[in-house]
């Protein structure tokens, strides 16, 4: 089945060409491979459609890198406001 485009999130999703065995070739198309809802997935994509996915698969680690930041910050201000307001009690 080829993905005209990767409308689902994408979850540590990778695209590597596809290798034909038994030919001992590569075929005309690439793999994406992702976790989404907890299970694995392979599709392959058309040529035609493998830069609108890369720029995607890339587009969503940036996001999951991001998110993961904003949230180890979140938890840092919401440990320093704890540490404050005891500080602030106790004198």
């Amino acid at each position: 089945m080829a993905l005209p485009l990767a409308t689902r999130s994408l979850h540590c999703a990778s695209v590597s060409p596809s290798f034909n065995w038994k030919w001992g070739s590569s075929a005309n198309f690439w793999q994406l491979s992702y976790t989404h809802q907890m299970k694995s997935k392979t599709e392959y994509v058309k040529p035609t459609f493998l830069k609108q996915i890369k720029t995607e698969t890339a587009n969503f680690k940036n996001f999951k890198k991001l998110t993961q930041r904003w949230a180890d910050l979140s938890l840092a201000l919401s440990k320093e406001n704890i540490r404050t307001a005891r500080e602030n009690n106790l004198t």
